[in-house]
């Protein structure tokens, strides 16, 4: 988890450890660019806030993604705008949830992302035609 809020990220980190899960935490963005470029194979999943220190998530999220690094993002952010949520989508994260939250549906997104296969088979190439009466 990268999250500058020490407090909250104690409080998150505590309910998933309560589920079963471990959780490193990072306080800022570059420490945080910088744990997850040593060390993503050993994570199964990111919680990436956007507003951080040094580095901001959106540009945490952009770097990893071109360095290839396909681990899941989950941004938990108090950013709610329509644009925001575009941003951090389209900057390569895989959900988007806005703070505050109910942790229950915190717990079901992450159990989505970890579902999700870790490779995929490339698609061959379609055409798709389509025709407008």
């Amino acid at each position: 988890m990268v999250e500058d809020s020490k407090k909250f990220s104690d409080l998150v980190k505590k309910g998933l450890e309560n589920e079963g899960y471990t959780v490193d935490c990072v306080y800022d963005g570059q420490d945080g660019k910088h744990r997850i470029e040593l060390c993503d194979s050993e994570y199964d999943l990111i919680i990436l806030d956007i507003m951080l220190p040094k580095i901001d998530g959106i540009t945490v999220c952009k770097s990893i993604r071109k360095g290839k690094i396909d681990t899941p993002v989950l941004m938990l952010t108090a950013k709610d705008a329509t644009e925001d949520k575009i941003i951090g989508l389209d900057s390569g994260a895989d959900d988007y949830l806005i703070k505050p939250f109910e942790f229950n549906e915190l717990l079901a997104r992450i159990r989505a992302l970890l579902r999700r296969p870790k490779t995929v088979l490339p698609i061959p190439r379609m055409t798709l035609e389509l025709h407008l009466v």
